[in-house]
């Protein structure tokens, strides 16, 4: 009989190197290539990702500068302060902090939240784009067949993400600092770039998570969105709470904005305390999510998320017997989400009417914004920023009327209309009701936009503005957003692969309308959009012949997509 040797001192340290090599084997088996990959990712959003950065950059940074110049006195700056405080204007932008309203404090109350929220959705948007949406597209099967590790494709994600967030902190905060403002020092603002850097990573990890658990990529981005807006108004919730309660209820008011990730970034206090210690912790959250990620990533199986959707019906409903009806069952969630978002939009907007003579009286800043920088008296200025508010409304309620239309080509790239078309259905008939469901979101939206900011102002106001006076001036700007529907019609009939061009003129009347007085834009660049050629009612008398003009338009270019539609082949 063999009497087994005892194991050794020298037994075990052979076995945890044989462990620990096979881990590190295992981990550089899972991450293969995966440079070679990011170099890919890369060159697939050479155009999308430099854009959305510089986006980013210039919300973040131009307002800067701006700041000693129209923000007058300090008697001004103190009014301004007296109106900033208000809780309406807490909920929007964000806390005061500090003894004195220096040009650091309001920046950051203006502007970090704001920017924060772009760098999010950008992240959003990306992490998505080369996970879900690559697996849906089939990409990812192809990238998978090559020498690539399993982790790969999502460390890559995770790490340009990382890498594009650092070169936004560094810059903004370089910028900021580079123009030597009054009290907005140099710590301070490297700091208040390493705020949006980590607000975006963050949320970067968090969607990252979404993506292992949703049952496809638009789930994905809902769910993603919805966290993004909700921690936002977990901010406002939290913010308003603890400026109006006692000071031992303040500190459990305020546990609602450090759940969120923009009530945290505010708490650094910046240029005023700068703590850092706010990022450091979304940092060390951000790395907990990714690893959740990571495992969870290893157990699911490509194109599928670890929840199951529901099963369906066995037999679909009595209503869902046509096109129209697919079409509505397929954007419902969208329109209702949209809907909500207007409505609280709109409200935030109107809650502005209350303390209106304090924000344009004290400085020349709101009246560059509204183009009326020789305006006194808050009566006066009613009706410029009336028009200003609902034109900003109508640009913003644009974006989901675009998207119900060109689902249908996100149907068509998904290879979903081969099986639905191999029926007796009619081409037309289908874009047609799209386009039907577009025009009548538009509608909707703009009765929303101007109920919404009818109720606010109720509430906030004295003498309130009649709600005869919004539904007009909402309805003023239905043209242009008619025009719009049209466009993408023809887009998705005729021209397919240029649907980014609504969205790139939707960005530039935003950026011209926004912005255009503020940085002595020409009026012209202004008008070269559907939202600036028509008046700026109620300022401007209605012109009905250019409405309907903008109408007639509309109608062509579905007419023309509509046809087109027909006759070309499918993807």
């Amino acid at each position: 009989m063999v009497i087994p040797r005892a194991a050794t001192h020298n037994d075990y340290h052979h076995l945890r190197q044989a462990s620990s090599g096979s881990a590190l084997s295992a981990l550089r088996s899972s991450t293969h290539n995966i440079t070679r990959l990011m170099a890919f990712m890369l060159r697939c959003d050479r155009l999308w990702l430099p854009l959305w950065i510089l986006a980013c950059l210039m919300l973040a940074t131009v307002f800067a500068p701006m700041l000693p110049s129209m923000i007058g006195s300090a008697q001004d700056i103190a009014i301004l302060r007296e109106a900033m405080s208000n809780p309406a204007m807490v909920a929007m932008c964000g806390i005061i902090y500090g003894e004195s309203y220096t040009y650091g404090v309001m920046y950051a109350q203006f502007m970090l939240v704001f920017s924060a929220l772009l760098v999010a959705a950008m992240n959003i948007l990306f992490v998505v784009r080369h996970t879900r949406k690559d697996e849906e597209e089939g990409r990812l099967e192809m990238l998978v067949a090559l020498p690539v590790g399993k982790n790969a494709n999502l460390l890559a994600t995770l790490t340009l993400s990382f890498a594009g967030n650092l070169l936004i902190a560094l810059i903004s905060g370089t910028i900021i600092a580079a123009f030597g403002v009054e009290g907005m020092g140099a710590f301070g603002s490297l700091l208040f770039g390493a705020a949006l850097g980590v607000s975006g990573f963050i949320f970067a990890a968090i969607t990252a998570l979404i993506t292992q658990v949703a049952a496809s990529s638009r789930a994905t981005l809902g769910i993603a969105f919805a966290l993004l807006g909700a921690t936002y108004l977990l901010r406002a919730v939290g913010d308003v709470a603890a400026g109006n309660v006692s000071v031992d209820a303040g500190v459990d008011a305020e546990l609602f904005a450090l759940i969120s990730p923009f009530g945290l970034i505010e708490r650094c206090h910046l240029f005023v305390d700068n703590h850092s210690w706010p990022l450091l912790v979304l940092f060390a959250a951000s790395l907990v999510l990714a690893a959740l990620a990571f495992i969870l990533n290893a157990w699911r199986d490509s194109g599928a998320g670890l929840i199951a959707p529901c099963a369906g019906r066995a037999h679909a409903s009595a209503l869902l017997r046509g096109p129209w009806s697919l079409a509505w069952r397929l954007v419902r969630g969208t329109l209702i989400a949209w809907v909500l978002i207007v409505f609280i939009i709109a409200v935030a907007y109107g809650s502005v009417f209350g303390d209106m003579s304090l924000f344009y009286e004290s400085n020349d800043l709101y009246r560059l914004m509204i183009g009326t920088a020789g305006v006194s008296g808050a009566a006066d200025l009613m009706d410029p920023v009336v028009a200003l508010l609902m034109l900003i409304m109508a640009v913003i309620s644009a974006v989901p009327v675009v998207l119900v239309v060109v689902r249908l080509k996100s149907e068509e790239k998904r290879k979903r209309l081969e099986l639905f078309y191999s029926g007796a259905v009619s081409r037309v008939y289908t874009l047609g009701g799209y386009a039907l469901i577009a025009l009548l979101l538009a509608f909707v939206l703009q009765l929303t936009t101007a109920l919404g900011m009818w109720a606010a102002a109720w509430m906030s106001m004295d003498n309130p503005i009649t709600l005869g006076l919004m539904l007009k001036t909402a309805l003023n700007y239905l043209p242009a957003v008619l025009f719009m529907v049209g466009l993408a019609v023809f887009l998705v009939g005729a021209l397919p692969q240029a649907t980014v061009l609504t969205w790139l003129l939707l960005a530039y009347t935003f950026f011209a309308v926004y912005m255009g007085s503020l940085l002595g834009l020409p009026e012209w660049t202004t008008k070269l959009t559907p939202f600036g050629i028509l008046p700026r009612y109620p300022v401007d008398d209605f012109e009905p012949t250019l409405a309907g003009v903008l109408c007639i338009v509309a109608i062509a270019l579905a007419a023309i997509g509509l046809v087109a539609y027909r006759r070309r082949d499918l993807e």
